[in-house]
C-alpha cells in the first residue's frame, strides 16, 4: 500500500480527553437511514440472513469433511478451503450485490467472510468543550464492508471501533497495563489492545446503551473475562484515527480493575467464551509512561500486514500504537521517527 505519512501520524490522528471525562460523556444518535444508490434503504436484515445460512451449511460441510465442529479461530489449514465455501455460494454473491459492492472484483478481500455482523459506523463528531463531552451521530455497517474498507474500498461511512487500556492494581507496587497477542484469522501472533467494531445492538440504537457499554458487552468481558464487579473507575482516555487499517476512528477507554496481574491472568484462562481465542495470551507492561513508551519503541514498526508470522516478527499494531501512545503521552512526532517504510 502507498504509504502518505502526513496522513497516517498527522498530528490529528490522536486526540487526548483530560482524566475527568467520564465514558457516560460519549454521547450518541443512531440514525437506521442508509440508503443505497437508488434511495432505497440497504436491507442489512436480509444480508445478514443470508449469510446466516450460508455459514449454517458451511459448518455442516465442515464437521462433513472432518468430523470436528468448526471453529473460526482454529481453522489451521482447512482456512482456505472454508474462504473458498463462502466466496463461491451465491448467498455469499447477493449479499454483495445488496451491499453494492463488487463481488467480482473484491469478494477474496473479504478474508474473514463467516463475519456477519452490523456493526456501527460513524456519520459525524462533534467535540462540545464546555462540558468536555463528545457527540456521536452513528449509522448501520456491515461486517463485509469494514472488511473491503480494510483493503481501500471506499464506502459512505467510517468504520468506528472501541478499545481499552486495562489496567491491574498491584497491593505493594505499580499496576500493570494490559494488552494482548491476538489470534485467529486477523493479524494473528501481532500486538494490540482489547478492541473490536462497535456493535449496534437494540439497545444501543434506543440509547439505552452508551458507547462503553458495547465495549463492556462485547470486548471486555468475552475477551478478557472481566466483569463489571472487577472495575474500580473507567475514563475516556482518546479518540484515535487509524488510517491502516480499520480507516476509521477507534474510542479508547482507560479501564482500571481492582485484579492483580496474577488475578487478571487466572481470570483471562478461565474464561470460557469463544471470543477468548481473539487473545493467544495476555501480555504486561509496567504502567508507567516510561515503560509503555519503551514496548512502543521495540515493538512498533509501521503497517503490519496480515499474514502468517513467526514469535521474532511480533510487532505492534498501528491502531494499538496509537492508542497507547495516547495513554502515555507519546507525541505523534515521535511515532513518526519510529516509522519503518515496508509491509512488517
Amino acid at each position: 500500500m502507498a504509504i502518505d505519512l502526513d496522513t497516517i501520524l498527522s498530528t490529528d490522528v490522536i486526540t487526548r480527553y483530560p482524566w475527568s471525562v467520564t465514558p457516560a460523556q460519549l454521547m450518541h444518535v443512531y440514525s437506521e437511514q442508509r440508503v443505497n444508490s437508488q434511495g432505497e434503504q440497504i436491507p442489512f436484515d436480509e444480508i445478514t440472513a443470508h449469510l446466516a445460512s450460508l455459514r449454517t451449511a458451511v459448518e455442516a460441510w465442515y464437521e462433513q469433511e472432518t468430523c470436528q465442529k468448526m471453529n473460526t479461530y482454529a481453522l489451521g489449514d482447512k482456512i482456505d478451503a472454508v474462504r473458498t465455501q463462502f466466496w463461491r455460494d451465491e448467498r455469499f454473491r447477493e449479499a454483495f450485490r445488496l451491499l453494492e459492492l463488487d463481488y467480482d472484483k473484491d469478494h477474496t478481500k473479504a478474508t474473514i467472510p463467516w463475519w456477519n455482523e452490523v456493526a456501527a459506523g460513524e456519520l459525524d463528531y462533534r467535540e462540545y468543550p464546555d462540558i468536555h463531552g463528545v457527540g456521536l451521530v452513528i449509522g448501520p455497517r456491515h461486517s463485509l464492508e469494514t472488511q473491503l474498507m480494510r483493503s481501500g474500498i471506499p464506502r459512505p461511512v467510517k468504520n468506528i471501533s472501541v478499545g481499552g487500556i486495562i489496567v491491574t492494581t498491584e497491593p505493594d507496587s505499580i499496576g500493570y497495563a494490559v494488552l494482548g497477542l491476538r489470534g485467529g484469522a486477523a493479524y494473528a501472533n501481532t500486538y494490540h489492545i482489547n478492541a473490536g467494531a462497535l456493535m449496534a445492538t437494540e439497545g444501543f440504537k434506543r440509547g439505552l446503551q452508551t458507547v462503553y457499554d458495547i465495549f463492556r458487552q462485547k470486548e471486555l468481558l468475552p475477551e478478557f473475562g472481566i466483569a463489571d464487579r472487577d472495575v474500580v473507575s473507567a475514563q475516556l482516555g482518546s479518540r484515535i484515527y487509524d488510517h491502516v487499517i480499520d480507516k476509521g476512528p477507534m474510542y479508547v477507554f482507560v479501564v482500571k480493575t481492582h485484579l492483580t496481574k496474577k488475578e487478571l491472568h487466572e481470570r483471562w484462562k478461565a474464561n470460557l467464551d469463544p471470543d477468548k481465542a481473539e487473545h493467544d495470551e495476555p501480555v504486561y507492561i509496567s504502567d508507567n509512561p516510561y515503560a509503555v513508551q519503551a514496548f512502543i519503541r521495540e515493538n512498533y514498526r509501521g503497517v503490519v500486514v496480515n499474514r502468517k508470522r513467526a514469535d521474532h516478527e511480533r510487532y505492534l499494531l498501528h491502531p494499538g500504537a496509537l492508542a497507547l501512545a495516547a495513554y502515555s503521552g507519546m507525541p505523534v512526532s515521535e511515532l513518526r521517527t519510529l516509522f519503518t517504510e515496508g509491509n512488517w
